[in-house]
C-alpha cells in the first residue's frame, strides 16, 4: 500500500469531493430530463440480460 503524505491525503478528499458534486450534477440532469433512474428494460439491455415474464 502506497504511503501518502498528510497534504497528498488532503488533495485527493478534495478531489473525491469534486467528482462526487460533479456526478450528482449529471444524476440531476438525467433527473430533470426523466432518464433517471433507468428503468427495468434498460437495465436489461445494459446488463446482457432478458426479462422474464412475472
Amino acid at each position: 500500500m502506497e504511503n501518502l503524505t498528510k497534504e497528498q491525503i488532503e488533495q485527493k478528499k478534495e478531489h473525491l469531493e469534486k467528482l462526487l458534486q460533479e456526478a450528482n450534477a449529471l444524476k440531476d440532469e438525467l433527473v430533470a430530463v426523466g432518464a433517471w433512474p433507468l428503468g427495468d428494460d434498460d437495465l436489461d439491455g445494459v446488463a446482457g440480460g432478458s426479462r422474464r415474464p412475472r
